[in-house]
């Protein structure tokens, strides 16, 4: 009996690795080559493996893309969790931890993040993708707009702050700094500079 659950550990392990693998390789082959050249039969290449047993893992390359989107809407929300709670602190304070807390999830992750924000700029993908992608920018925009609109309240923020209008830019600007730090080739000191110098920016907006 315990020689079968061991085998049955062995398995389960052999395959979160292969799934693990199939979900890296695809993040590598869309950031470098586009959605268009993430093919199964790309993926299955790069891991020296056939289609087939890419085939037996997912039905196709938009399901693993919707599992890696998954994965990263749990790690990025997981971040800004802690940001939410705190509940004592000022609204810039919350809203510079939400700031920090994505961007040390790109630095971490520039390649997920990078095809998170592909995804939102190409709109590559079946609905399920599509609309996935919506979803986790449109979540937050949401975040860092209450943030912000609670801050302008508490007259905490500068007077005028359209805070819809600011939570727009501040997740545009975001993603277009992803864009920026993919062509230097994610070099993570120019990823701290474009972090600092967006950070900078908002802080020099929302205070009185």
């Amino acid at each position: 009996m315990t020689q079968k659950r061991a085998r049955k550990t062995k398995h389960e392990l052999s395959r979160e690795t292969t799934v693990a693998l199939i979900k890296q390789a695809t993040t590598d082959l869309f950031v470098e080559r586009g959605y268009q050249n993430c093919t199964i039969e790309a993926i299955a290449r790069q891991l020296g493996m056939t289609k087939g047993a890419v085939y037996h893992y997912y039905a196709s390359k938009d399901e693993i893309i919707a599992s890696i989107l998954d994965e990263i809407e749990a790690s990025i929300f997981a971040s800004i969790e802690k940001a939410g709670s705190l509940d004592d602190a000022s609204a810039e304070r919350r809203l510079v931890v939400f700031l920090n807390a994505q961007a040390s999830y790109a630095m971490h992750n520039p390649k997920a993040f990078c095809l998170l924000v592909l995804c939102l700029v190409s709109f590559a993908g079946t609905e399920l993708v599509v609309d996935k992608v919506r979803d986790i920018f449109d979540r937050l925009e949401t975040i860092i707009r209450e943030i912000v609109a609670e801050g302008a309240a508490a007259a905490e923020f500068s007077a005028g702050i359209d805070p819809v209008s600011l939570a727009r830019s501040i997740v545009g600007a975001y993603a277009g700094n992803v864009i920026a730090w993919q062509r230097a080739g994610f070099a993570p000191e120019i990823g701290r500079a474009l972090v600092t110098e967006l950070r900078q920016m908002i802080l020099a907006r929302i205070r009185s």
